[in-house]
């Protein structure tokens, strides 16, 4: 292949075999001694035009771009699922303990706590949230509660943000830190009928087959508010975890309430004595 190069001295453009590559001579316009430059040997052109170790080069990166992306996508799903079976274990842990704090507070009461205490017109005035903290460890927060004033009062307001944090599910990290995850099933016939109070032997259903308590994502209720949800209520709320929501028994056990069942099954089951048993779902 010919050398194309230009004189320093004149100017005058040359061209020379490739094989006086780096020689020397008298430039044939002005006389003056130069050096033919070295060849340049043309890197080979894919039929895009770029140089074949350039092509060979994205390919790689590409290759490897994508491998990646795959794994990712392998990975990730599982790493969600693994993450998700974990805080419903541990939500299903806060419902557990929930449950036996009912129990003990049974054992001391000959009965489970009421929904609410009501005030001197019947109306709800302090929440069986409250009423359970000696069960839960916390007798110094319920120590300050004042029970004279409603729940809402300066007096108590103050205590909204300190809920302990088994009212609140791991997963729920949108909840402000006040709103509880874990509301009782309230209504007629239900455990947790208003201000009643419900003992053992009345669950005639049995307690295996009786819910006393769920867990929702959204139920803007602040831990120390007399509040929670009926069957129909319940229906229109959201889980943390994925397929349903986990449910405390009268019994003392936890289980995952799939989001298929209906309403009817689940008025069933939260009623004390209406002869069902959980056993169809």
């Amino acid at each position: 292949m010919p050398i194309n190069f230009t004189c320093p001295h004149c100017g005058i453009h040359t061209e020379v075999a490739h094989h006086f590559s780096g020689q020397q001579g008298p430039c044939k316009g002005c006389g003056n001694t130069i050096t033919i430059p070295a060849a340049q040997i043309p890197q080979p052109k894919s039929s895009s035009g770029l140089p074949i170790v350039l092509v060979v080069l994205i390919v790689t990166v590409v290759a490897l771009l994508c491998m990646v992306g795959g794994v990712t996508a392998l990975i990730l799903p599982a790493l969600h699922s693994a993450r998700d079976a974990a805080h419903r274990t541990s939500c299903a842990n806060n419902v557990k303990q929930i449950g036996l704090a009912m129990h003990h507070y049974c054992l001391e009461h000959d009965s489970f706590p009421p929904a609410y205490l009501p005030d001197e017109n019947g109306q709800p005035m302090h929440s069986w949230r409250v009423l359970l903290l000696p069960f839960l460890e916390q007798q110094h927060l319920y120590e300050q509660y004042d029970f004279s004033k409603p729940w809402d009062a300066p007096e108590n307001s103050e205590l909204a943000d300190r809920m302990p944090d088994i009212y609140g599910c791991p997963t729920d990290s949108d909840a402000d830190d006040n709103e509880t995850d874990y509301v009782v099933v309230t209504g007629p016939g239900t455990v947790f009928e208003g201000a009643k109070r419900v003992s053992f032997p009345q669950i005639r259903d049995g307690t295996s087959n009786t819910i006393m308590l769920v867990e929702v994502s959204d139920s803007f209720i602040n831990w120390l508010e007399p509040t929670d949800v009926t069957v129909a209520e319940l229906i229109r709320h959201s889980s943390n975890h994925n397929g349903g929501y986990n449910a405390g028994f009268c019994d003392g056990s936890v289980k995952f309430i799939p989001d298929t069942l209906d309403i009817s099954q689940l008025r069933d089951m939260s009623t004390i004595s209406g002869e069902e048993t959980a056993e169809s779902w």
